[in-house]
């Protein structure tokens, strides 16, 4: 049914929601990483002041795939009430640069992909990548990122603060947030039997990503974490592979094939990755005795 249905969709599902919540109920378009466009209901919390937004794209599909229509606005309603202690965070606090400091973290995006949305906010180039910030929001009980509040330009002039004082101090929110697995154990241990054990050792490669799994790509800023990686590796260089906006696998530098590792990169991207989520298509290359990323030659 292409856009209009879509549109005819969230029409039904915001007077459906709004009757069965007296609550404000607005069709909203978020645009996404990647130039990616998202269709949402756009619900008010109780103090009037903060809306939280909840995507129907991917509820679309499933209705057009059969899926009871009562069932979908039940869900909605369901993702709202579950968010209210999220929603119900004090934005007074916005205001408040000290309280809000401990909350900024750092995420990388694709520079080229994202130029219209990087026009908003501060930003900083990271070879063909970008830095970006956000102000993390958690619920509760809970040890996972529950959402995270993009930092515009308007946010840095009303607290007074650069660009650059928002990466020194994502940076410093982030200095022990690293984690680091070793991929070949780990699927070792989700198969049965002897897993991936070999006679011969296998080929070392880590994850890197961050404690909460969330945005971890942003990590490759933190040099000394990549500096400990090389030194687990017992390399002085290594193969940084952009797995997605989440995580990087990081494999000792050698002899590689780039451009082949570039052409398993977008295949992987293209078939496993959200369009949300890919970072990059190619490899980058840490040198510890520089304390550098750079993009890989021959990809």
């Amino acid at each position: 049914m292409g856009k209009k249905g879509l549109m005819e969709f969230a029409n039904e599902m915001k007077a459906a929601v709004k009757l069965k919540t007296n609550k404000e109920v607005e069709i909203v378009k978020s645009r996404k990483t990647n130039g990616c466009t998202l269709t949402g209901l756009s619900i008010t919390t109780d103090n009037d002041i903060i809306s939280t937004a909840i995507y129907l794209d991917n509820m679309y599909e499933e209705y057009q795939n059969g899926m009871d229509r009562e069932q979908i606005v039940t869900d909605i309603i369901r993702m709202y009430e579950e968010n209210r202690d999220v929603q119900g965070w004090d934005v007074s606090d916005l205001g408040d640069y000290e309280t809000v400091a401990p909350l900024i973290r750092a995420a990388l995006v694709n520079y080229g992909e994202n130029v219209e949305m990087l026009k908003g906010m501060p930003h900083r180039k990271f070879l063909d990548l970008a830095v970006v910030y956000s102000i993390e929001v958690e619920l509760p009980g809970t040890d996972r990122k529950a959402g995270n509040i993009n930092i515009q330009n308007a946010c840095m002039e009303l607290w007074g603060v650069s660009e650059a004082d928002l990466y020194g101090q994502a940076m410093r929110n982030m200095e022990h947030e690293a984690m680091v697995m070793d991929l070949c154990e780990k699927l070792g241990d989700l198969l049965p039997g002897d897993g991936l054990q070999t006679q011969e050792p296998h080929i070392k490669m880590l994850v890197l990503t961050n404690k909460k799994m969330w945005h971890g790509a942003a990590m490759v800023l933190q040099t000394e974490t990549l500096d400990n990686a090389c030194i687990q590796m017992q390399t002085e260089r290594l193969v940084i592979i952009p797995s997605s906006i989440h995580e990087t696998i990081l494999i000792p530098h050698g002899e590689d094939d780039m451009h082949g590792i570039a052409e398993m990169i977008n295949e992987v991207n293209r078939d496993y990755v959200d369009i949300t989520e890919v970072l990059s298509g190619h490899p980058y290359i840490y040198d510890k005795g520089t304390k550098t990323v750079s993009m890989a030659d021959g990809t």
